[in-house]
């Protein structure tokens, strides 16, 4: 009998404290939303060597941008949506012109050491699309091609 008297007095107090809880339910700041960016790009074709386009992978892979922006979508308010996307804008042609150094210059020098293979005996086409995404729509995307010699 004191067990179910000290279970039934627990959850009288614990009853009372939820009632008396002040339940926050506004979108913010307690329950903010967030705008997912990611900016990157994706071999559409390729020819030449598939541990040359492996290496051109792995590096958009590892320089691929993803950042959040907090927003207050659920209000409302669809400024706040968009407000940041000069900001991505910004971070995607970044992204684009260390794509294009990395491609003329760094891959470039890799090929002439021998890095894979002779040289001379490479040749190497691909195209990539650059893009910059919000939440699943892409704000901007352009071509960059990529040859050699």
């Amino acid at each position: 009998m004191k067990t179910f008297k000290k279970s039934f007095m627990l959850l009288a107090v614990l009853a009372l404290s939820l009632i008396s809880c002040d339940w926050d339910t506004s979108p913010e700041p307690d329950h903010p939303t967030y705008i997912t960016y990611t900016i990157s790009a994706i071999t559409e074709n390729f020819n030449g060597p598939s541990m040359l386009q492996s290496d051109m992978e792995k590096w958009i892979k590892k320089n691929t941008v993803i950042y959040y922006e907090k927003t207050n979508t659920l209000a409302g308010n669809e400024t706040d949506y968009a407000r940041n996307d000069p900001e991505a804008l910004k971070k995607y042609e970044a992204f684009k012109s260390t794509l294009s150094t990395f491609l003329s210059t760094g891959i470039k020098a890799e090929i002439d050491k021998g890095t894979y293979g002779v040289s001379k005996d490479i040749k190497a086409q691909g195209t990539f699309q650059v893009y910059v995404d919000r939440d699943g729509s892409v704000l901007k995307s352009e071509k960059m091609e990529f040859s050699y010699p």
